[in-house]
């Protein structure tokens, strides 16, 4: 029998004084994390040319409540495929918004940075 999902790169981040291990990084995460990007890109194709600084607020205002909503689903999303417990309130106060695009970019970055083992294979 083979067991799917087992045997993946794992990557260990450090938050606060807690550390979590990430292997998978589920459907769901990615369909949220792509809601996130076009959001962006919305939002950045919206606040280009605006002169207007309260226009610019605003803008950014009703971005930051529609990704802020999103990335902290991204996380949960990917701590609970990783089996751990998502305590929202726990991680609202010990992170921030660019704390979270950290760990979803340095969590899908790694099954595209090669492992030493391998890099040293292949030369």
């Amino acid at each position: 029998m083979r067991e799917i999902g087992i045997d993946r790169k794992v990557e260990t981040i450090k938050v606060s004084d807690k550390e979590f291990t990430i292997g998978l990084i589920p459907i769901k995460a990615e369909l949220l994390i792509a809601e996130h990007d076009r959001l962006n890109t919305e939002y950045d194709a919206k606040l280009k040319g605006v002169e207007d600084m309260l226009e610019v607020g605003n803008i950014v205002t009703e971005r930051n409540l529609k990704c802020n909503d999103i990335i902290v689903s991204v996380l949960e999303a990917i701590l609970k495929a990783n089996g751990y417990e998502f305590d929202e309130d726990w991680w609202t106060s010990h992170v921030d918004y660019g704390s979270i695009v950290e760990i979803k970019a340095y969590v899908k970055a790694k099954d595209f940075i090669p492992s030493k083992k391998k890099v040293a294979k292949d030369e």
